[in-house]
């Protein structure tokens, strides 16, 4: 199923509701590679935007590097899972420690 994620959850109840009137056991699949090529292309489209604004303070320091995480080191982070790593500013970048390993972001 290569569709937005309100069409999945239509064919997700459409499904349902067929496996309960017919006693099928029909399942919708999602083509894993598709997903993550539009997820990668949204969190690029983001980054670009993200990158066109001036830094604006700490929630927006927070979500850049949580985009960066995903989009450059494929790595889902959240802000609160963030507010509990090392974070090091440096000239270049922003270095992310995580469970040991350094993460390297570009500075927007």
């Amino acid at each position: 199923m290569h569709a937005v994620p309100g069409q999945a959850a239509s064919v997700t109840g459409f499904t349902n509701f067929l496996n309960r009137q017919h006693a099928t056991t029909l399942a919708p699949r999602v083509d894993e590679k598709r997903a993550r090529k539009r997820r990668k292309e949204k969190l690029a489209r983001t980054t670009m935007q993200m990158a066109k604004c001036a830094d604006q303070g700490e929630d927006w320091s927070e979500r850049w590097i949580v985009t960066a995480m995903e989009y450059f080191h494929d790595k889902k982070v959240s802000k609160k899972t963030l507010r509990q790593q090392a974070v090091e500013r440096e000239e270049d970048g922003i270095k992310v420690i995580m469970g040991g390993v350094t993460y390297w972001l570009p500075i927007a």
